[in-house]
């Protein structure tokens, strides 16, 4: 992750998976990966069983549904990356002012970004004010978007599906990758 400038690693939470089956999970990654800060993707999951997590993990910072309502503590010290997905909440959007030192992550899946409403005003809104980062399944796509919003902070990728604990292939990712350093 570190060769290839990777800044966050961050880990999906299932909500109907055992909590203990989580952390067993996430701690073997976690003991042998360094370089990226630790991130932990909500998914939807209990107030409680979230700050379980946090306590156990201790992950650097949280990307959480701009439709989840959370609340913590004033001594939990967490970044938080917002998720928006505009094809499917669009019309909960125009309310959604998350604070100043928050990052928004707007996941446009694989749609192709002119083809996505409102999109450019989208992402103008929250590149103004916010360290943004965008996630479209299409690299065709994300490069186009990087191309056409010059205020872009970083680019989020989804890995395959596991083939052994912390096992996945990035071969697509790579060939992305490779392309954008050039």
């Amino acid at each position: 992750f570190s060769a290839r400038y990777a800044d966050i690693l961050c880990f999906d939470l299932v909500p109907d998976m055992p909590l203990l089956n989580l952390l067993t999970h996430f701690n073997a990654i976690k003991e042998w990966v360094s370089g990226p800060e630790i991130y932990l993707k909500t998914n939807h999951i209990s107030q409680e069983s979230l700050e379980y997590l946090i306590n156990e993990i201790n992950p650097n910072g949280i990307v959480i549904s701009f439709l989840d309502h959370y609340s913590f503590d004033e001594t939990v010290d967490l970044k938080i990356i917002w998720e928006i997905m505009p094809e499917i909440e669009f019309n909960e959007i125009s309310s959604f002012a998350p604070s100043q030192n928050d990052q928004v992550l707007i996941d446009f899946k694989s749609i192709s970004i002119e083809n996505i409403n409102i999109s450019r005003s989208i992402l103008k809104k929250y590149a103004a004010n916010h360290e943004l980062f965008v996630k479209n399944l299409d690299f065709e796509n994300t490069l186009q978007c990087l191309s056409t919003i010059p205020n872009i902070k970083g680019l989020a990728f989804n890995g395959s599906n596991e083939l052994n604990t912390g096992l996945k292939l990035f071969e697509d990712i790579d060939v992305f990758l490779d392309n954008l350093e050039q």
